[in-house]
């Protein structure tokens, strides 16, 4: 194979002194993401998250009607969640699934009396999480460690919060329409967070893919 060195279709200079660039950079291209964010919001204060209203629109423009109910979260004693959305979660391509914020409210942790609340497995049905373990809790979950300290004397809410741990990869979201996320949110013996009148919870999830 010979390379053409001098080709005369080429001119070799544009301008007197100024020499002709035959190759040109490119320059840098950056990757689009296409972010979305989720909210997981459970409260057991029905007034807040366990009832919401389906609105339709009238037809005589007076407002809107209601015509329905659904229960959008719920949380049993032995840690499972169920979550429905207000509007279907579309996924059109693989996507990367990350918890940006967990905070956890008017529930008591002491990993010192008892190393059962060390902290907490996450498991999200929906999500391919894909986390070996030797504990069974934490096979194919996550681990949140709860390390905030319990309220003072007389204070209320008791917050626990895993904010200072932002961006924390849990799996992978295939594409589709998803109207629910399901799971368990469970302490490290398989129990679930005290269902109290006042418990409440939010797990925020960063979804991101590349176009």
């Amino acid at each position: 194979m010979e390379f053409i060195i001098d080709n005369p279709n080429i001119p070799q200079r544009m301008f007197d002194g100024q020499p002709m660039n035959v190759y040109q950079n490119p320059q840098q291209t950056f990757n689009f993401f296409d972010t979305k964010k989720v909210i997981l919001f459970y409260s057991s204060s029905g007034s807040l998250t366990e009832s919401n209203s389906i609105y339709t629109q009238t037809t005589n423009g007076s407002g809107q009607l209601m015509s329905g109910s659904y229960v959008s979260c719920s949380y049993t004693s032995g840690g499972v969640f169920k979550f429905t959305f207000v509007e279907d979660l579309k996924i059109d391509k693989m996507s990367d699934v990350f918890l940006d914020n967990m905070t956890i409210a008017n529930v008591s942790f002491n990993a010192s009396n008892n190393i059962n609340e060390y902290g907490v497995a996450l498991q999200i049905n929906q999500l391919q999480q894909n986390t070996v373990s030797n504990n069974q809790q934490l096979n194919n979950r996550e681990l949140i460690v709860i390390n905030s300290q319990s309220k003072a004397s007389g204070e209320q809410p008791n917050y626990y919060e895993s904010k200072n741990k932002k961006f924390n990869y849990l799996g992978v979201l295939t594409p589709g329409n998803y109207k629910e996320f399901t799971g368990v949110l469970c302490k490290l013996d398989g129990t679930g967070m005290d269902n109290n009148d006042k418990l409440c919870f939010s797990i925020e999830l960063v979804i991101s893919n590349k176009d």
